[in-house]
């Protein structure tokens, strides 16, 4: 799975899938990264390789927002496990943006549902 996986996922759920967008990619590829972090203290072995710990620190570190946008997304995210963590990355990365942007107290509320759905997700 891809950073732009990941960010496509959460533009559906922020229904932002039509240019000009709300959200900035570069923004979306840094709550990615930090949606990784999260992931990784809550479930480490989401990034288990043939079931162990990778060892180099280069496999474990996920990709910056600056490297992930370099790439026009196309930086894998070091997780194994499939879709059910892309879908828990994608209501982080939704929930993140729907913070920054609390014009709205609907905003709000939809943020915190989507964080929760993101620890429902990343514990399961």
């Amino acid at each position: 799975m891809t950073y732009a996986d990941i960010v496509s996922e959460a533009r559906t759920l922020l229904q932002d899938a039509v240019e000009p967008y709300r959200f900035p990619s570069l923004e979306m590829y840094g709550y990615v990264e930090r949606g990784l972090i999260s992931l990784f203290s809550i479930r480490p072995s989401a990034f288990f390789v043939d079931g162990r710990m990778p060892t180099a620190a280069a496999d474990m570190e996920p990709p910056t927002a600056a490297v992930a946008e370099a790439a026009s997304g196309a930086s894998l995210a070091p997780v194994s496990g499939g879709s059910r963590y892309r879908s828990a990355l994608a209501y982080f990365v939704a929930s993140k943006c729907l913070e920054r942007d609390d014009t709205d107290t609907q905003n709000t509320a939809l943020a915190s549902a989507y964080m929760q759905h993101f620890a429902a997700f990343a514990r399961a």
